[in-house]
């Protein structure tokens, strides 16, 4: 029998369907890992508080984030997977953030009295509706601490402030510390560019300047580092078990240059 046609491997120009027809263990094996993200999120106990809450919600909650951007991908929609792709990013680094500084998830948690006393104002200015005087009154409280925690920063050349933010440590850091700094470029700053309106987003967008391979890319790696990170996390140790080890194998398995 003639042998079979070898697969070619697609070039970085290439649409969704030469992608995964280059890489036919692609999908399979980063749909299992995806499903081992929420998975390993789930098994933290309901009790749980602290870092392990916090990470677990993190976690969990990119799982239907990065299943969002393969289907944009899958529908040759990529402007706007890239324009996804900075949330499930910016959860992972303050995952690994926090992973590694469990002391900072109280900082993260703290400053939700800060957003969602914005959040309600806003609410009440246009709806005209109001949470009970016991709920306002537990977050006026919580906010006045926040207010205190998290002071704004004044530029010393400017003299301007800043908005306030949970955390002193910027993306770039995080993401050296995570050691993700080959796709902080495309998922933080460029997503960001696309997501608000600029020039350099626009004209990005009109012409298609980012193909599927590039933000494929970084799915495949926030798929790898955020199941290591929550087992290494939840299960203190690196050998990987089970099941989890067994889609670690099969995304390790993907010759693709992550």
């Amino acid at each position: 029998m003639p042998d079979e046609p070898k697969t070619q491997p697609p070039h970085p120009d290439a649409t969704f369907a030469e992608f995964v027809s280059g890489f036919p263990t692609f999908m399979p094996a980063i749909a299992d890992g995806i499903t081992c993200i929420l998975d390993q999120a789930l098994e933290v106990p309901g009790e749980a508080t602290g870092a392990e809450m916090v990470i677990a919600s993190l976690t969990g909650s990119m799982a239907e984030d990065l299943q969002d951007i393969l289907i944009l991908c899958g529908n040759e929609r990529t402007n706007g997977a890239l324009k996804l792709l900075r949330t499930p990013y910016e959860k992972f680094l303050y995952s690994s953030h926090i992973s590694r500084h469990p002391e900072s998830a109280g900082d993260f948690l703290q400053f939700d009295a800060i957003q969602s006393t914005a959040l309600l104002a806003g609410i009440q200015d246009h709806w005209n509706y109001k949470i009970s005087e016991k709920g306002q009154a537990k977050l006026a409280e919580q906010y006045k601490i926040a207010q205190g925690r998290f002071k704004r920063t004044k530029c010393k050349e400017c003299g301007e402030s800043g908005p306030r933010t949970w955390t002193k440590v910027t993306p770039e850091q995080m993401a050296k510390e995570a050691e993700i700094e080959d796709i902080h470029v495309l998922a933080y700053r460029y997503a960001t560019l696309v997501i608000h309106p600029s020039f350099r987003g626009i004209s990005g967008q009109t012409s298609q300047v980012i193909k599927a391979p590039a933000v494929l890319g970084v799915v495949y790696k926030l798929t790898f580092e955020t199941i290591k990170l929550q087992w290494m996390f939840f299960k203190k140790t690196v050998t990987v078990t089970g099941k989890t080890a067994e889609v670690v194998r099969n995304l390790q398995a993907v010759s693709f240059p992550a």
